[in-house]
């Protein structure tokens, strides 16, 4: 019973997804799979320094891409961001938003 009432605890606490203003899409999306990042900044912790400084990609739809790089080039952090396990810096400045797109969506 205990591990219940933790649970429901943890429930609780937990932090979740900021809804205010949820985006609107159709069931069909994504339908064609582009994907973009547009000047997206993503930095571990707020005390840290960026890990991802303004990347900028933009995948057609049915392409396949593989991303190589050396330990530590952030392999691992782009796919953690396109899942939004992580969370970007939003604004680069205010003319050039930092921002994921799929199919048209901004999902950052």
């Amino acid at each position: 019973m205990k591990k219940v009432q933790k649970l429901i605890l943890l429930q609780e606490e937990t932090k979740q997804e900021n809804t205010k203003n949820p985006v609107k899409v159709d069931d069909s999306w994504p339908s064609k799979g582009r994907v973009e990042f547009k000047d997206y900044l993503l930095r571990y912790r707020p005390t840290t320094d960026l890990v991802l400084k303004s990347l900028n990609l933009d995948i057609k739809g049915g392409n396949k891409v593989g991303i190589v790089g050396r330990t530590g080039a952030g392999k691992s952090t782009i796919a953690l961001s396109l899942l939004r396990i992580m969370e970007g810096e939003g604004e680069k400045d205010e003319k050039n938003p930092s921002k994921i797109i799929i199919d048209g969506v901004d999902i950052s």
